[in-house]
């Protein structure tokens, strides 16, 4: 930083203070959402296979359910 500005002289424009990080904090959230849609994906498929899993099974049921009462 200059010093001119740490004094507060007249043209400082107060944003090239408080933006001085944005780079690395605008990575850093750049970084978690990537993270964040990786994670989301992930569980997403997760929850996906889970509920095919549980539709077999039930149809499973329901076929055997079909069969037994046809044979009575």
């Amino acid at each position: 930083m200059c010093a001119d500005v740490l004094q507060g002289c007249k043209d400082h424009d107060p944003r090239t203070v408080t933006n001085a990080r944005w780079p690395s904090d605008t990575q850093q959230q750049v970084e978690a959402v990537v993270a964040l849609a990786a994670f989301l994906n992930v569980r997403r498929e997760d929850l996906a296979h889970a509920a095919r899993r549980r539709q077999v099974r039930r149809r499973i049921r329901e076929r055997r359910f079909l069969r037994e009462q046809t044979i009575r």
